[in-house]
């Protein structure tokens, strides 16, 4: 790691250093908890747990991950500028959603003729009224004989089409 990100070490302490100190280190290494950690010498989870307590500690981490958006945000607006298409692809996909810019996934089903065509029946046999109250008996008779706790299992009665 370059000189720029290194900061004086704290030496493991559990103290918070003072905030001018703390702050040049999450600047430095862009709010990476890690990094900053390591560059002040204490463990991240103290780190952390300060950052959870101290409401300016964490408005320091906020500022630092707001700046490295904002050079990531001009990196980016850089390569479309220069015409790169797979950053400017990225950049619609992420700003350009409700233009339409957004990445679909689809699962395609095929069903098989034999199977389209008992669905369909299926589907047609759901619309008269005798087979519906047939259907109903049947789970609510199922229902009751759980309700029982007894494993039985009454046949669906057979409508004539």
């Amino acid at each position: 790691m370059d000189d720029s990100r290194q900061t004086p070490p704290v030496k493991n302490s559990r103290k918070m250093p003072p905030a001018d100190l703390l702050r040049k280190a999450v600047e430095a290494n862009g709010g990476i908890v890690t990094l900053t950690a390591k560059a002040i010498g204490v463990d991240p989870s103290t780190l952390l747990r300060w950052r959870k307590r101290s409401p300016a500690v964490a408005e320091m981490f906020r500022e630092a991950k707001e700046a490295a958006l904002d050079l990531c945000e001009a990196k980016v607006l850089q390569a479309i500028r220069a015409g790169r298409t797979a950053e400017c692809l990225f950049f619609l996909k992420c700003h350009g959603k409700h233009r339409g810019w957004v990445e679909r996934q689809g699962v395609e089903t095929i069903v098989r003729p034999e199977v389209r065509a008992d669905l369909e029946r299926e589907q047609k046999r759901l619309k008269d009224p005798k087979y519906r109250e047939a259907l109903r008996a049947f789970f609510a008779a199922q229902e009751e004989a759980d309700r029982k706790t007894m494993a039985v299992v009454v046949p669906l009665p057979r409508v004539v089409e």
